[in-house]
């Protein structure tokens, strides 16, 4: 699996922080998550390298995360940040289409083939009008992730719409679950989290996901195929870190900006191995560096 990110707008964090005296107790956040914490899921990492650099740089700012579900069901984390119940969150926009139409866009088969052209939508208009409609809901996107993702089932490869005639299949955003059903599959509605249950007990004969969770989840171990996402892939989701502005606003106003992006630079690695981003940052009068890695997914045939 290969990602391509883009921070932004760190500062926020700092303003919901840096406001009122040095003897002011720690502004305490929350972050929520649907995927494994510390097992090395990429979304997971993007999480905790925010909650890190706040802690090192001792604004008296106290991200806690929450990982695997445990503080809002993924399906419910859009609305807790609206509504300022959830400070910061991952999770596949898509998911929230059902509040906000648009955002099913961003999960549209072959919208986006590859980490190159997912790092050029970022600043097309596409994107802008996508963010200006989270911005209207009250929430602020602090990272840009792309994922690549795929297709597996537990009875043979996929790989043509003939495949997947007949087979009960999870799908992760409304626009892939009408191409399935064109093809002539029913769907499984659920999160990527209960997709291995789905699986183990028949619920699910085949399941679309990012390549992250097909690792993070373990859902390799339920299926027997894989068509992997290739150089042209077919699935690609927009997984962004989230804050809600009412955290960001909820304090002292007169803080000062501690963090700020400086630089962003990306090193390819060699045809058919993951790619790692890198992303510098001013925190204060140091500088730190975030390195990005995969856990490549299982063997897969390509598709």
């Amino acid at each position: 699996m290969r990602t391509s990110k883009r921070f932004g707008l760190l500062a926020a964090l700092a303003a919901a922080a840096l406001g009122g005296s040095a003897l002011a107790a720690p502004t305490v956040l929350r972050a929520s998550h649907q995927f494994p914490g510390g097992k090395g899921d990429v979304r997971d990492e993007m999480v905790q390298i925010i909650a890190r650099e706040a802690k090192a740089a001792g604004v008296d700012l106290d991200i806690q995360v929450y990982p695997g579900a445990s503080l809002f069901k993924p399906n419910e984390q859009w609305n807790a940040l609206v509504n300022g119940q959830l400070d910061i969150s991952s999770f596949p926009l898509d998911y929230a289409s059902g509040k906000v139409r648009a955002f099913g866009a961003t999960l549209m088969p072959a919208l986006v083939r590859n980490h190159d052209r997912a790092a050029r939508i970022n600043d097309s208009q596409f994107m802008k009008d996508i963010k200006a409609k989270i911005d209207q809901a009250g929430v602020i996107v602090l990272a840009d992730a792309w994922l690549a993702g795929a297709i597996a089932s537990k009875k043979a490869c996929i790989r043509t719409p003939s495949d997947i005639k007949g087979l009960k299949v999870r799908s992760a955003g409304p626009t892939f679950a009408a191409m399935w059903q064109s093809a002539g599959a029913s769907i499984v509605s659920i999160p990527s989290n209960e997709v291995y249950n789905a699986l183990q007990t028949g619920v699910a004969d085949a399941t679309d996901t990012s390549s992250g969770s097909f690792v993070s989840f373990r859902i390799y171990e339920q299926v027997k195929c894989l068509t992997a996402p290739g150089e042209n892939a077919l699935w690609f989701m927009y997984e962004p870190v989230l804050m809600s502005r009412r955290a960001s606003t909820g304090s002292t106003s007169g803080s000062r900006t501690c963090w700020s992006p400086q630089a962003r630079r990306r090193r390819r690695t060699s045809p058919g191995k993951p790619r790692a981003s890198t992303t510098r940052w001013s925190r204060c009068s140091r500088s730190t560096r975030s390195r990005w890695s995969r856990s490549p997914p299982p063997s897969t045939t390509s598709g």
